[in-house]
């Protein structure tokens, strides 16, 4: 009888473990498209993954009714040039814009909640940052002029043609120096690899362009 005891709580624990790791599975390929091994976490609800096109729950394409219902309980600030801005507790939680108004075409963490899968999030120094990625060049943004960021190259989608579909930024600065990285000409297409590691992480970017609002 102990035995038969035995074997059966191990059937059920088998069974349980099984069913954890397909809701996992499933969420995974809701939210990000991607191969993700481990969504992680005891709670299937609090995904907190950054993929290649996809932070937190929020994922290119998604319908921005369905983002807005996610973050109810938040306060939620919509800017012209911005788009949707969430605050928790006052505090700036994740951003995200459609061109059309109908679907996510841009996702922007504020907040250390998100993670990639190695660990870097906002939050994480430079000298982080450049231990994860060892080839890391910064260069500069064409439109804000002054904002520095990395494109992790593994992270990047193009189609067949090698043209870009979905951009993954990293953006990086400092409170003691106005600009971490040397460069020759200040231009927005240089990329540089000497820059100080005197700065962390402020804000994690994905971005996508017309295929998204199809």
């Amino acid at each position: 009888m102990v035995k038969n005891g035995v074997l059966f709580c191990v059937i059920l624990l088998i069974i349980s473990c099984k069913q954890g790791g397909d809701n996992r599975k499933k969420i995974a390929e809701k939210i990000g498209k991607d191969k993700i091994t481990n969504i992680g976490g005891g709670n299937d609800n609090q995904i907190n993954f950054i993929t290649k096109n996809s932070i937190g729950p929020l994922y290119l394409g998604m319908q921005l009714n369905d983002a807005k219902k996610l973050f109810s309980k938040d306060s939620i600030q919509f800017d012209t040039e911005l788009g949707y801005l969430v605050l928790r507790k006052n505090k700036p939680l994740v951003g995200f814009s459609s061109k059309s108004g109908n679907k996510l075409t841009g996702i922007t963490s504020y907040s250390s909640l998100y993670h990639l899968e190695n660990g870097i999030k906002v939050g994480t120094t430079l000298k982080s940052l450049k231990r994860a990625f060892p080839k890391m060049k910064l260069q500069i943004d064409a439109i804000e002029g002054e904002e520095e960021y990395f494109e992790p190259e593994e992270y990047q989608t193009n189609d067949q043609n090698g043209n870009p579909l979905t951009v993954f930024q990293i953006y990086v600065g400092s409170s003691k120096e106005k600009r971490l990285g040397k460069y020759r000409n200040f231009s927005p297409d240089e990329k540089t690899s000497n820059f100080s590691l005197n700065g962390d992480i402020y804000k994690i970017e994905i971005y996508c362009f017309d295929q998204c609002d199809k």
